[in-house]
């Protein structure tokens, strides 16, 4: 593989795994009653929070996996079911710490929670970011690939978050009722999106 194609390959390959085009509507259906600047700081924070994770699991995720006697199936059916509750959350408006109400002063720490977990893991850093991380990063043979690995990975995220940073305009365009038509329709697509992680790793297990 020549020296161009290998980070052209990570950062396709990351920029689609981790799909912001898909994720923006479910994101904006957390924080779309946020103010713009705490909004756009709870993004700004997940997408740094899911870079690390993506880093951190990619360099050692193997190790990590076999350490502790873990198959990445397993991190599948786990982050799978994790989905499934906030699909619900979702699709019948059940009132967690993860929803967002006009004259709620939400705290430090119910923001910092929603930027870790469902934004950016497993949303943006889920089970396929997780697994093309370390599937690219183990075919790096030299410091130079691990480097240019690390700069297209880093390229693709920030694509993704100047994305999401344009998503007042979707909030406009969807209006009150809009968004809660599409929180509906997006908590189905991640009731699928959940059952198929669960899905694929049960297949890997071997189980049937």
């Amino acid at each position: 593989m020549s020296d161009i194609a290998f980070p052209v390959l990570v950062f396709i390959s990351v920029f689609l795994i981790t799909d912001p085009f898909a994720n923006i509507p479910i994101f904006m259906s957390f924080l779309h009653q946020m103010p713009r600047e705490e909004r756009m700081k709870t993004i700004r924070k997940s997408h740094a929070i899911a870079l690390i994770a993506f880093f951190l699991f990619s360099f050692f995720g193997l190790a990590i996996f076999e350490y502790l006697a873990i198959e990445l199936f397993s991190f599948k059916i786990a982050g799978g079911l994790l989905l499934m509750v906030i699909s619900f959350e979702m699709l019948f408006g059940i009132k967690t710490r993860t929803e967002m109400t006009p004259n709620e002063q939400q705290t430090a720490e119910e923001k910092d929670d929603l930027a870790i977990t469902p934004l950016a893991i497993p949303l943006i850093t889920g089970p396929g970011a997780i697994t093309t991380g370390i599937v690219l990063f183990s075919r790096t043979r030299t410091n130079f690939q691990a480097f240019e690995f690390a700069i297209a990975s880093i390229a693709a995220f920030a694509l993704g978050y100047f994305l999401f940073t344009q998503s007042d305009r979707i909030t406009k365009i969807f209006g009150v009722i809009g968004m809660k038509i599409a929180t509906r329709v997006m908590g189905l697509l991640l009731m699928s999106l959940a059952v198929q992680f669960v899905v694929n790793g049960v297949k890997e297990s071997g189980i049937f």
